[in-house]
C-alpha cells in the first residue's frame, strides 16, 4: 500500500470514528428537552394580598440520565430565568419524573438554585412540583423558602417603580427588596 493510500484510509476512518461519535451523540440528545415558558412569583397566597407580583420567563436544557420509558427518571437542567421577563438569573438544578414519557401525564419533583449576576446579586433555592401533558406542556408550582436579597428592586431597576417607592417598600419590609419565601407559578413548553 502507498504512503498516498495510506494516509486516505486513516483519514476515511477518522472520519468514520467522528461520524459514529456524531450520530451518537445525536441519539443521546433524545433524552433532552427544550423548556422555554412564563410565570408568575408571588409572596403570599392568595395572589391578591401579594406584596411581590413579578413577572418570570423561563428558558432551560433538561437532559434525562434514564431511559424515557422507565417509570421513575432523573435528570439535570441548566437555563436562565426572566426576572420581570428579561433580567437574566442563571439556575441549575435536578429533577426526578414519575410516569413514561410517552404517558398522558406525569409528575415532577424538582430542586434548583439561581443566582442574578446582572442587576441585584439576589440568590435561591427553589423547590419545584409539577404535572407534564403530553409530554410537552409542563404546569409546576415553586418555593423558595429561603436565599439572599437583592441589593437593588427589580422594579426600580425596569424603571417600574420610582426611587421612592421602591425605598418605601424596603422601609415597610425591614430593609429587604425579596421576601422570604415566595412562590412561583410556571406554564412550560417542552420540545
Amino acid at each position: 500500500m502507498s504512503r498516498r493510500n495510506s494516509i486516505a484510509a486513516l483519514s476515511m476512518m477518522i472520519a468514520a470514528i467522528s461520524l459514529s461519535s456524531f450520530a451518537d451523540v445525536q441519539l443521546a440528545s433524545d433524552r433532552g428537552h427544550l423548556v422555554w415558558g412564563l410565570g408568575m412569583a408571588f409572596s403570599k397566597v392568595p395572589f391578591s394580598l401579594s406584596k411581590l407580583k413579578l413577572p418570570l420567563s423561563y428558558l432551560a436544557y433538561d437532559h434525562q440520565f434514564t431511559d424515557p420509558e422507565k417509570m421513575v427518571r432523573y435528570s439535570a437542567e441548566v437555563g436562565m430565568y426572566g426576572f420581570e421577563v428579561i433580567v437574566p438569573v442563571p439556575e441549575a438544578g435536578a429533577n426526578l419524573y414519575i410516569g413514561r414519557e410517552s404517558s398522558k401525564i406525569q409528575g415532577k419533583i424538582g430542586l434548583s438554585g439561581f443566582y442574578d449576576i446582572a442587576v441585584g446579586g439576589h440568590a435561591g433555592m427553589a423547590v419545584k412540583t409539577g404535572l407534564i401533558f403530553s409530554n410537552r406542556f409542563d404546569v409546576s408550582l415553586m418555593i423558595v423558602p429561603t436565599g439572599r436579597d437583592a441589593d437593588r428592586s427589580y422594579l426600580e431597576v425596569m424603571g417600574l417603580q420610582s426611587k421612592e417607592e421602591a425605598a418605601q417598600f424596603r422601609l415597610e419590609n425591614d430593609g429587604k427588596n425579596v421576601l422570604f419565601p415566595y412562590f412561583g407559578f410556571m406554564v412550560t413548553l417542552r420540545h
